[in-house]
């Protein structure tokens, strides 16, 4: 949840919206990346 906390204050206080395709999966790894592909949420 921390993590999540850090990216809302970023988003109060940085200038630029990043979306999430360009960072999760940093965070959470390129496994859950793979298990994404082919997804509907794609």
């Amino acid at each position: 949840m921390s993590m999540m906390d850090g990216f809302l204050t970023a988003l109060v206080i940085g200038p630029v919206f990043i979306h999430p395709e360009k960072w999760m999966w940093h965070i959470v790894g390129d496994h859950e990346k793979r298990a994404f592909i082919g997804t509907k949420a794609q």
